[in-house]
């Protein structure tokens, strides 16, 4: 990567990223426990290995999943 000293940026930077995926990491976003304003479910912050019923979340069977698409009763 190139640096370029701040007071020569050029105002417009064009980048073609059609072929290339781009990630630029630095300690701000390094550490996913460290980060403000981490995503939550239900109002539980996704931190950790949580499980579904911590989240609030209940599980669904198969036949349960099927019977709501064919429009079935709950």
């Amino acid at each position: 990567m190139t640096e370029i000293p701040v007071d020569r940026m050029p105002e417009r930077i064009d980048v073609d990223v059609r072929d290339k995926i781009i990630i630029r990491a630095g300690t701000a976003g390094s550490d996913y426990e460290g980060l403000k304003n981490k995503p939550q479910i239900n109002s539980v912050e996704l931190t950790g290995n949580r499980s579904l019923e911590s989240l609030g979340i209940e599980k669904i069977t198969n036949s349960e999943i099927l019977n709501l698409l064919e429009g079935g009763e709950e």
